[in-house]
């Protein structure tokens, strides 16, 4: 099973804090999000990171922090203005996630312990204003 986290955007709601470092490597307790994220599943699940802005930084971290898992990195052309967002990062994986996956974003942290997955999984929630969140529209029909 793969695990695909976006951590390609500008952080724009962040307001300054995330021009200078990305926020996935923002701290919480001590430790960057995106670590809290990627240690709650096994050792041998390999990680599809689609990167853009200040990518280096998320390459580099990870590659120190973490250097028995494997990841793939994808670098997401178009992720700051029109055309770019959560859907066009995820869209640029396709072509590792030919499988069933995990899908998160880079800031959201699952704070009950994950589902027994087998096939594909995200988590999603009901939040009152959806434009400050990364949004899904469920289609009735699945």
């Amino acid at each position: 099973m793969k695990v695909c986290i976006l951590a390609a955007g500008i952080g724009s709601r962040m307001a300054g804090v995330a021009q200078t470092a990305h926020k996935a490597l923002l701290p919480l307790n001590n430790k960057a999000i995106i670590g809290r994220i990627i240690e709650q599943f096994p050792h041998q699940e390999e990680f599809v990171i689609a990167v853009g802005f200040q990518k280096d930084q998320i390459k580099d971290y990870l590659a120190i922090t973490y250097p028995q898992k494997h990841f793939i990195f994808v670098e997401v052309d178009n992720f700051e203005g029109p055309g770019s967002g959560p859907g066009y990062s995820l869209f640029s994986c396709r072509d590792h996630l030919q499988e069933p996956f995990i899908f998160t974003a880079c800031d959201t942290l699952i704070l009950s312990h994950l589902p027994d997955y087998q096939e594909s999984w995200m988590g999603v929630k009901k939040v009152a204003n959806i434009e400050n969140w990364c949004s899904v529209k469920v289609d009735s029909h699945a």
